[in-house]
């Protein structure tokens, strides 16, 4: 066994041979033997491991170079590339509501000042009936004061556009809101603007408040001088007051009108009565038929007595003297004379005539009555009106002033401060959310 070659192949165990191929530029490479009877994998040319064989004798080829790294790198590019423009655009939104803070900070320091004229009244009756015993002050807006529709119609009245044109005409409010003097954003930008946007800004301005727990109206005016709030103030008291005195004695006036219209006719009505009264009693030449009556009826109550008297004493004569003596013939004559009247007084009571005076009674009764009815209306619209007098004077309602507009000192208005740290604190949230909105932004993006 002197020869220098190596051998081509060794035996495999259990009687399998591995192949092995010469490497190239004369390099050796040894088989080794693959356990369980594999084969072995030859080396590869230039000097490269062969892969080695698989189970069955079947060879692969190399596997191609992986391109995964690379997709990696470009995705990684465009997030980050991604990521700069998403915190790029958050910076310069953080820029700017800094930029709006410093902007409205600036603006509230040098913001025209408004001073406002406070005023507190109430609607209130004239009635004291219903306030009680108890004398609080309470129990007097509570009793006397107007209800709650005659502070809401005062509350109404003194918004209105009527109002703000009285105003306007008084104070030259136009002029003074539009005073190019003061900033751009507290003042009325135009003159002579329409009503309405006029109206709006006069809203703006101007505000009237019902309390329902004490049952009072509250006033705010403001203006760019205190001069101005004041009489602004002043003017819609006044104003209020005027309205709410003339309203109610309008109503009053009204009821008792009517009241008065009804009296006057209840006059001219019994007047009328009266009169044709005294015509029948001038008619018929009987001042009252009714006495008359009376009258005849006492004559006939002694007649029938007279003749009762005389009845009686004819038969009550002695035989003797019921013949022709002369005290019997004189007591038949009266006797005759007595029932001759008797009978003519009837007649005049009950005759068939138009002139008998049970007839004139009861015409007379009839315009008696008539006069009667007439002088009950008239009696009940006396003591109507007198009535509505006195309910009108209790309905009259006028407005009691608890508080007197008054005269500001310091421009209360805009609230600097509270504006101040009330902007940069709302900023704040909003820089907050936008953080929030871009870490939402960027945990998608990743």
């Amino acid at each position: 066994m002197t020869d220098k070659a190596a051998p081509a192949a060794a035996p495999a165990a259990g009687g399998n041979k591995a192949a092995a191929a010469p490497a190239a530029g004369g390099n050796k490479a040894a088989a080794a033997p693959a356990a369980g009877g594999n084969k072995a994998a030859a080396p590869a040319a230039g000097n490269k491991a062969a892969a080695s064989a698989p189970a069955g004798g079947a060879i692969k080829a190399p596997a191609a170079n992986n391109p995964q790294p690379e997709i990696n790198t470009a995705t990684m590019k465009m997030l980050g590339q991604t990521t700069r423009i998403v915190n790029r655009a958050f910076k310069i939104l953080n820029l700017l509501t800094l930029l709006l803070g410093v902007l409205l900070s600036s603006y509230w320091a040098y913001a025209s000042g408004r001073y406002v004229s406070e005023a507190v009244f109430f609607v209130q009756n004239t009635d004291t009936s219903g306030s009680g015993d108890t004398g609080d002050i309470l129990s007097m807006f509570s009793g006397n004061a107007g209800n709650k529709t005659d502070q809401l119609v005062l509350r109404e009245y003194l918004l209105s556009v009527d109002m703000l044109k009285k105003a306007d005409k008084k104070l030259h409010l136009r002029e003074h809101y539009s005073d190019p003097k003061n900033d751009f954003f507290s003042r009325m930008w135009f003159k002579s603007i329409e009503i309405e946007w006029f109206y709006r800004y006069f809203m703006n301005r101007v505000g009237v408040y019902y309390d329902e727990f004490s049952g009072v109206v509250r006033l705010r005016a403001e203006a760019f001088d205190s001069e101005t709030a004041y009489q602004l103030a002043s003017f819609l008291v006044s104003e209020g007051e005027s309205f709410m005195n003339r309203v109610s004695h309008e109503i009053a006036d009204e009821q008792v009108v009517f009241l008065e219209k009804q009296v006057d006719l209840a006059r001219q009505e019994l007047l009328k009565a009266n009169q044709n009264l005294l015509s029948f009693q001038n008619r018929k030449n009987l001042s009252s038929p009714t006495a008359e009556v009376e009258g005849y009826q006492k004559l006939i109550l002694d007649l029938e007595k007279q003749k009762s008297e005389l009845t009686i004493r004819i038969n009550s004569l002695p035989p003797a003297l019921a013949g022709g003596n002369q005290l019997a013939l004189t007591l038949k004559n009266n006797l005759e004379a007595v029932e001759t009247q008797l009978s003519r007084v009837r007649g005049l009571l009950t005759s068939n005539g138009s002139t008998a005076l049970n007839e004139l009674v009861e015409q007379e009764q009839l315009y008696k009555m008539d006069v009667e009815f007439k002088k009950e209306i008239y009696s009940s619209a006396l003591t109507g009106l007198v009535k509505g007098q006195m309910n009108a004077a209790r309905l009259i309602k006028h407005v009691s002033v608890i508080q007197a507009p008054s005269k500001p000192e310091y421009a209360m208005k805009p609230d600097r401060i509270y504006s101040f740290f009330a902007t940069w604190i709302t900023l704040f949230l909003v820089m907050g959310m936008f953080q929030l909105l871009k870490a939402v932004i960027l945990d998608h993006v990743d």
